[in-house]
């Protein structure tokens, strides 16, 4: 009896030892689920920045911008009202590729220097009193637009130092398009985003005009997407801007991502089948060159 006494005893041990050694792993992985958070992956979701819209709207841009997009197993999110809390947060909101359809341009210093800076402007209109701390650390600035040749108006825009010390969060490897005026002319803005998790950053050296780059946004996001085509492959592409802007060239950021395909995911039907498609297997070519 004795013996059997001391064999229930060490069989409670036993189990008593497993609960306790269970209960331990599952505090440590739900305190390290809480400490260290989780790697995030791409997501296919895209935004369409429309600051434009303010003067320049263009609904069929916006239309076959989607279209594309959608294809190419993209939600999208439009931006009419372009403000300094939106670009704050845009790491935030998990986009995939980010279409800017912005004013910008070079920025100047007090002396009308340039300062090598890119400066993307906003739909907010610019009050000398509003966002006293963002002006005081150069993190936004005064944008003036020329409307036509009598009238002006003002807004607020972001600075690369915006970028890289006020947007919170990080991005997924991006892909940037911003296709306003001098965004690659200095690659600062280009390294700020880069530095925020950005994969690539495409846009003009040089001003633009703007029913120009509507029509090679649109031929851009065709060839990335719907064409499976690389990068340098897709900027080559794009033709001469037209008189006065002949001079202006498309690039991208960094030139080491030249071979970097855009992810896709398609939806196919093949034999009954149904097959996701990403854009990093050479099926997809085959495909999309029966269905596009």
């Amino acid at each position: 009896m004795q013996g059997k006494e001391r064999n229930s005893i060490w069989n409670r041990k036993i189990i008593y030892g497993i609960i306790t050694v269970a209960l331990l792993l599952s505090v440590t992985f739900i305190v390290y689920s809480l400490l260290v958070p989780a790697n995030p992956t791409y997501q296919f979701n895209a935004a369409i920045i429309d600051q434009l819209s303010v003067s320049n709207p263009n609904s069929t841009f916006i239309e076959s911008v989607t279209s594309i997009l959608n294809k190419s197993g993209y939600g999208v999110d439009y931006y009419r009202e372009v403000t300094v809390d939106l670009y704050r947060n845009l790491p935030k909101y998990g986009y995939g590729i980010i279409v800017f359809r912005v004013h910008s341009g070079l920025g100047y210093d007090e002396n009308f220097q340039p300062t090598g800076d890119i400066d993307f402007s906003t739909s907010e209109d610019y009050v000398d009193s509003k966002y006293e701390e963002y002006q005081l650390s150069d993190w936004v600035v005064k944008f003036v637009v020329n409307l036509t040749a009598n009238q002006q108006r003002s807004f607020f825009a972001i600075t690369p130092k915006f970028v890289r010390e006020v947007m919170t969060g990080k991005f997924v490897n991006t892909t940037i398009l911003m296709m306003g005026c001098d965004g690659l002319t200095y690659d600062i803005m280009a390294k700020a985003f880069r530095e925020k998790g950005a994969k690539v950053y495409i846009s003009w050296k040089g001003s633009i005009d703007l029913s120009f780059t509507d029509q090679v946004t649109i031929q851009l996001l065709q060839d990335l997407l719907l064409r499976g085509q690389k990068i340098r492959e897709t900027v080559n592409n794009v033709g001469q801007p037209p008189i006065p802007f002949h001079k202006s060239k498309l690039s991208f950021y960094p030139l080491e991502e030249q071979d970097y395909l855009v992810p896709v995911k398609i939806v196919a039907d093949i034999s009954l089948h149904t097959i996701d498609i990403y854009s990093c297997i050479s099926l997809k070519r085959m495909l999309l060159r029966r269905h596009f």
